[in-house]
Parts: structure tokens; C-alpha cells; sequence
């Protein structure tokens, strides 16, 4: 392949065997290089394609207008949570991130910080992620001589799920808060203090992200219960869980304005007493 255009030293566009603009990413990819150079295949480290006809262009923006060390800063916190965390991340994530890297940096010079309000939201629900970014926040302090504060990996994090679910920032704190609002409905009605480090624990989470997701997602669907017979089973055998359950629907209904199914009654009840005797 051969270099149409060099954004920095670590990214090029070229095009594809079909003539389609690509955009070439890797460390000193472009270094020394000027166009009708013939790219180095062994310094390739990730090819962007058009299967998003936005991506390219933000890409050649993106590569032009932000400093490369904030590109190279997200590029190997992006490598490294893909190892670290076992995730697939949207493409956007080379824009998102180091765009916000480079404002948050600025910000910070100007004293103009942003508080992040969930913090200790995130850090509840995201522990892995909330540990990785914290390792990062470190890194970046050092790289950029900063010292950001641990809102800032929380922000991470953010990008990080914005990325893997294919969401936004706003449906990512939206999904935070509703999770979170939840989670104090049930500690206030059942009376408990919830084991964070347990499995239960981890599983009633992880049920409420997944609900978000099917609540807002593309894939949210009109779900109907197969099984009256046992949403009533459930019902006589877990009163006060049962009863917890349809306080969270109502919270549900009304912060979503959208109908509960009676199958995510019955699971949500069933969660709930799980956390409430693990």
C-alpha cells in the first residue's frame, strides 16, 4: 500500500483494493514518509475501514488536529484494556479518547477541572475497569505532567463502556444513575448492606446493565410473560422480594417512561432474593 496522505507519524490514509480510503495506524508508520511511500506492513497495527463512512473522515480530522501523544496515550490504554479486560471497543474510541485527553489536559492548565458526580457509582459497577483506569491515570500524570484526580479514571471508564456498548456518554451516566437508584431501593427495602465482592451481588448488576441495555438498546423489544404460572410461584414464595421487585418497576416505569414485562418481574425478584440470602 502505498501513503496518500501522512496525518502524523503514526497514522497514514491510503486506500483499500476496492479503491476505498483507509486509515492506517501505527507506531512510526509514517515516520520519515511522504506520499508514494510504500507503507511498512510490519509497523501496521490497526486499519481502519469504510464500514462507517463517518469514521474515516473523523479519523483524518482527528489525527490532524490533536497532538500525536495524546493519540499514542489512548492508542495504548485502548491496547491494553483490550488485554486487560478481555473487550472489544468501537471504532470511535480512537476519536473520543484522545479528543477528551487533550481537553481534559488543557482544562487542568487552565484550572478549569470538571467534577465527575459519579465517581463512586462507577467505581461500584465497574471494578475491573475502574482498576485498570486508575493504573492509566497514573501513567498519563507522568506522561503529561498533571495531576489529574481519580474522577478522571471514572471518565475513563466511561469512554471504555460508551465504546463497548456502542452508547454515548449521556446513556452511559443515565444507565449509572438508574443502576445506582435501584440498587438504594433495594438496600432501603430489604433492609440489607450488600456484599459488593459477591457473586450475587455481581450477577444483580450485571442483570440491571444488561436490562438497561434491552430498556434504551436497538434491541429493546415488547416482552410479555410466557409463564404466568411461575411469575405467581415466585410471587407466594418471595413476598418481600416480590414486593421490592414492583417498587423498582414502578422507579422503572416512571424514570423511562415505558411498560415492565411480568418475565422481568420475575427475574428482577428473583435477583433480589438471591442478594438478599447469598
Amino acid at each position: 500500500m502505498e501513503i496518500i496522505r501522512v496525518l502524523n507519524n503514526n497514522a497514514v490514509l491510503t486506500i483499500d483494493d476496492n479503491g476505498e480510503d483507509i486509515v492506517v495506524l501505527g507506531s512510526g508508520v509514517a515516520f520519515q514518509k511522504k506520499r508514494g511511500d510504500v507503507i511498512d506492513s510490519s509497523k501496521i497495527e490497526r486499519i481502519f475501514y469504510q464500514d462507517d463512512h463517518d469514521i474515516i473522515g473523523k479519523l483524518k480530522q482527528s489525527f490532524l488536529e490533536i497532538p500525536v501523544e495524546f493519540i499514542e496515550m489512548s492508542k495504548e490504554i485502548i491496547a491494553d484494556a483490550k488485554l486487560e479486560l478481555g473487550k472489544e471497543f468501537n471504532d470511535n474510541l480512537y476519536i473520543s479518547l484522545p479528543d477528551h485527553l487533550q481537553f481534559t489536559v488543557r482544562r487542568y492548565h487552565e484550572g478549569l477541572l470538571i467534577q465527575n458526580k459519579l465517581v463512586l457509582e462507577t467505581k461500584r459497577m465497574y471494578k475491573k475497569e475502574f482498576a485498570f483506569s486508575r493504573k492509566k491515570l497514573k501513567v498519563i500524570n507522568e506522561r503529561f505532567n498533571v495531576e489529574l484526580p481519580e474522577d478522571e479514571a471514572a471518565t475513563i471508564v466511561m469512554h471504555l463502556i460508551n465504546a463497548e456498548l456502542n452508547s454515548n456518554m449521556h446513556e452511559t451516566m443515565q444507565m449509572i444513575e438508574m443502576v445506582q437508584k435501584i440498587l438504594s431501593i433495594i438496600k432501603s427495602e430489604m433492609a440489607i448492606e450488600f456484599d459488593e465482592d459477591s457473586l450475587d451481588y455481581y450477577r444483580l448488576v450485571t442483570h440491571l446493565k444488561f436490562f438497561y441495555q434491552r430498556l434504551f438498546g436497538s434491541e429493546a423489544e415488547e416482552s410479555r410473560s410466557k409463564d404466568r404460572h411461575l411469575l405467581g410461584l415466585v410471587k407466594d414464595r418471595y413476598k418481600k422480594s416480590f414486593k421490592c421487585a414492583k417498587k423498582v418497576k414502578k422507579y422503572i416505569e416512571k424514570f423511562s417512561d415505558t411498560s415492565i414485562s411480568d418475565d422481568d418481574l420475575l427475574y428482577l425478584t428473583i435477583h433480589i432474593e438471591r442478594v438478599k440470602t447469598g
